[in-house]
């Protein structure tokens, strides 16, 4: 099974080829492992969970019986640090002290449940040009809505009807048996 660091490792090359990285999923199953290249991302919260949910079902309905054991999503965003405590007041797609980052979660089921997550700095040349990327920055914990719905999708998606999905996804209950 593929481990947060291999994914980060190959994330942080291609993006370095390439010099940007599409939004994208791995999914790891017992039947093998998939990739699904997200082309646009809507801009609210609760319309990508209402698209990862949708992904999870779709995936699902080609795979039925599988059992998901990991899911990853790597995208690139904007990220707003606190000053002396303080929530910035913007987005951080909006705040002039925003750094562009490439990041990287993970939700595992099994054998454990658990959640990572990387960051890593976009480094930008004078003309906009990736030239690097900083140190990967693991953070053990980190939770991802957007792999929660499409956990949910997976298992639950022709139980909970797209309308009556919130932004607030709980996979407690959904966890399969191994």
């Amino acid at each position: 099974m593929l481990s947060i660091e291999e994914v980060s490792a190959q994330a942080k090359l291609a993006c370095l080829e390439s010099g940007h990285h599409m939004p994208m999923m791995i999914i790891c199953s017992e039947k093998g492992d998939g990739i699904i290249g997200f082309g646009n991302m809507p801009d609210t919260t609760e319309q990508k969970t209402k698209m990862f949910f949708m992904a999870g079902k779709e995936v699902a309905k080609k795979q039925p019986g599988s059992i998901v054991k990991s899911i990853f999503f790597i995208t690139e965003a904007w990220m707003s640090k606190c000053q002396k405590g303080e929530i910035p007041d913007v987005r951080p797609s909006q705040d002039p002290k925003r750094k562009e980052v490439l990041i990287i979660n993970q939700l595992q089921m099994i054998p454990e449940k658990k959640s990572d997550g990387v960051m890593m700095e976009m480094i930008r040349d004078a003309s906009n040009k990736l030239t690097g990327l900083g140190d990967a920055e693991l953070a053990e914990g980190t939770e991802s809505p957007l792999l929660k719905a499409f956990y949910v999708g997976f298992y639950m998606g022709d139980k909970i009807p797209e309308e009556e999905l919130g932004s607030k996804v709980e996979i407690e209950d959904f966890k399969p048996k191994s």
